[in-house]
């Protein structure tokens, strides 16, 4: 992959549970980074998306990024943010060609109440 098809600017947030003065939980998301992503439908990945179970396609993204030393991305407490909507990380983060050099994920669009 050449790293001009990194062309959109995703967020990566981190969800925190802290507690007060009074002992009452705040939950408060913490920007961690922002990185250039390529951006996909998820509709190449049938396969593998239905292997975990995500049936509907539309809502689902799979990002590419390159590997940060800096940046660990564990899926646990994290979501990503692309055009002001929220995304979820369906599967866990992974290596594509295990030379650290680029990161895929999968993401599912946040339920909207």
């Amino acid at each position: 992959m050449r790293a001009r098809g990194l062309d959109k600017k995703i967020s990566i947030w981190e969800t925190t549970t802290t507690t007060d003065d009074f002992g009452d939980r705040i939950v408060s998301n913490e920007l961690i980074s922002n990185s250039w992503a390529k951006i996909e439908t998820a509709k190449t990945t049938a396969s593998e998306l239905n292997d975990i179970g995500l049936d509907d396609k539309s809502i689902n993204l799979l990002i590419t990024v390159r590997y940060r030393n800096d940046l660990e991305y564990s899926g646990i407490n994290q979501f990503i943010s692309y055009n002001g909507v929220n995304y979820m990380f369906s599967k866990a983060p992974n290596e594509m060609y295990l030379n650290k050099t680029f990161v895929k994920l999968i993401a599912t669009r946040e339920k909207i109440n």
